[in-house]
């Protein structure tokens, strides 16, 4: 909650209401469980994967974008969960649902990492037990698919072909590093 809070009066502090999307990244101190805001950036980035379809922020953007009144009159569109409005309000701190996302072959991969470690087992379990995965989903499971099972191995073959080496895969970025 400290870190809400802190997000609240950040965007308070300004004398004028802020317009668009401020994206904050957070670095935590290991020892003392601390976070520390290290970057705040005028766009929209990976993390808007955080919002799931619970939330109603992407339905509201995109209602926003296809809404011909929305977007030729010049007031101000704010989005909010229940969708957008125009007018004058105050920031508005857009919060995506409290479950944790993982990556399924991100977990599957520290699994197999330590595959003799059962601590480590019982947190990788309960957490694709009790959290949302990062991309699949019942009503469209072709993004799931494409990402871990055609995208990556690609990757993999292309450095394979070349020659190249990699340390890992990283499927929660769909790359290979």
């Amino acid at each position: 909650m400290a870190t809400c809070q802190w997000v609240q009066n950040l965007v308070d502090r300004y004398p004028e209401r802020l317009t668009g999307w401020l994206t904050l990244d957070w670095m935590c101190e290991q020892e003392a469980g601390q976070l520390y805001p290290i970057e705040c950036k005028p766009w929209v980035d990976s993390n808007i994967m955080l919002y799931k379809p619970c939330d109603g922020i992407i339905d509201s953007l995109t209602k926003f974008l296809f809404d011909d009144d929305a977007n030729n009159n010049n007031t101000n569109v704010y989005f909010t969960p229940k969708g957008y409005i125009s007018g004058e309000v105050k920031n508005t701190i857009l919060r995506p649902s409290k479950r944790e996302v993982y990556f399924c072959m991100d977990e599957l991969w520290t699994v197999l990492c330590n595959i003799t470690k059962f601590d480590v087992i019982k947190e990788r379990v309960g957490k694709v037990i009790w959290n949302q995965e990062g991309v699949f989903q019942f009503q469209d499971p072709l993004p799931f698919i494409m990402l871990n099972f055609i995208q990556i191995p690609y990757f993999m073959l292309q450095c394979i072909v070349k020659g190249k080496a990699w340390k890992e895969a990283r499927f929660s970025e769909g790359i290979l590093k």
